[in-house]
């Protein structure tokens, strides 16, 4: 069987980590100190519980509702309007899709940042299932790979991931997945490590075809 392709967005299909980068800012503008790996932490959650985790773990005085809108209104722009797509992704994904190739998304981004980027990059329509966070669990729980294989109607083992981030890649392996680490300039400090857990490393998304 041909296996099925599943995305991660930020970093992977779209430049956009800058932006993910700058979720610390909350913490800075009030003064907050943090521990330099905090993103490489919070990047697989989802910005749910990105919120609570800055709630649960930082002096601050709103809600994990109210960091979780603020994350929203600061970013959602720009996945509307600006954020480009990775060189080579466009080109690649359709023909991969050509191929008959099943192209699905799994994303920490909501899908208030996710639909309207793919849409406005006019690759939406290339994927068979896209999926957030908030639809099958964080990315950094196994558990959350065996769901998506079971959507898929498949065996884990019939699944790859391609993912910019180290946290996702060991409960995909742990899940039975295949894992394939794909580098961008926030991630790429960590290729090693990546690289002793993943089953491959491709530095641009051309190089599946």
């Amino acid at each position: 069987m041909q296996k099925k392709y599943v995305f991660d967005l930020d970093g992977t299909l779209v430049d956009s980590m800058p932006h993910w980068c700058k979720l610390t800012d909350f913490l800075t503008e009030r003064g907050i100190e943090y521990p330099p790996d905090l993103i490489k932490t919070i990047i697989a959650l989802g910005l749910p519980r990105a919120a609570q985790y800055f709630k649960d773990h930082f002096p601050l005085t709103e809600t994990a509702e109210e960091i979780y809108q603020s994350f929203i209104d600061r970013y959602v722009g720009f996945y509307e309007r600006e954020i480009p797509a990775k060189d080579g992704v466009i080109e690649t994904l359709s023909a991969l899709k050509e191929r008959g190739v099943s192209l699905n998304v799994l994303t920490a981004s909501p899908h208030v940042f996710l639909d309207p980027c793919l849409k406005r990059l006019g690759i939406y329509d290339l994927f068979d299932n896209l999926w957030t966070v908030e639809d099958v669990g964080s990315k950094a729980e196994s558990a959350t790979y065996l769901e998506v294989a079971k959507r898929l109607g498949v065996k884990p083992e019939d699944c790859v991931l391609y993912d910019d981030s180290v946290a996702p890649l060991l409960p995909a392996k742990a899940a039975g997945w295949s894992a394939v680490g794909v580098y961008d300039d926030f991630s790429g400090r960590y290729e090693d490590e990546m690289r002793k857990i993943a089953d491959g490393y491709i530095y641009n998304l051309k190089e599946l075809l």
